[in-house]
């Protein structure tokens, strides 16, 4: 009595769907990583809209209508701890600063007062866009890059 009826699959078919599976995870690993890439810089424009709302209720709130600034026009990093915007937080005006959630030395955001604490510059590199997200006073930024914007009157 020989049975020819063989139960299972050869071992070419499971290698076949083994390999398939491996490039359709693959495939949905690379779509996942622009995915999370686009939910970060939407974080980050966020968060600078944040500053923007606290920095906007701290001028209300001083007599002369005036920005944080330490009357130099310097660049400042955005973060907690040794911060020119600390005073947001120590007014009230915003519960913490935030941080760029890859929070890298290139990954941080920055502030500008020109120095006449009238007009101010917030920006955040963003990961899908050249020259990354602004959020000014009065107009906008002319910029290229982190360290070289200016605010304008338009």
């Amino acid at each position: 009595m020989n049975k020819d009826n063989k139960k299972g699959f050869t071992l070419i078919e499971l290698l076949v769907v083994i390999a398939i599976i491996g490039i359709l995870s693959s495939i949905v690993m690379v779509s996942l990583n622009s995915a999370r890439a686009k939910a970060r810089d939407a974080k980050r424009q966020g968060d600078l809209n944040a500053l923007q709302t606290a920095l906007q209720l701290y001028a209300d709130s001083q007599d002369t209508f005036k920005y944080p600034s330490d009357g130099s026009g310097s660049f400042c990093t955005v973060a907690t701890g040794g911060s020119c915007l600390n005073e947001l937080v120590t007014g009230g005006y915003i519960k913490s600063l935030p941080q760029d959630p890859l929070n890298t030395g290139s990954s941080t955001y920055t502030y500008y007062n020109a120095g006449d604490d009238a007009t101010y510059c917030l920006y955040a590199p963003l990961e899908n866009k050249t020259n990354g997200y602004f959020v000014c006073t009065s107009g906008g930024c002319e910029t290229t890059t982190s360290t070289s914007f200016t605010c304008t009157e338009k």
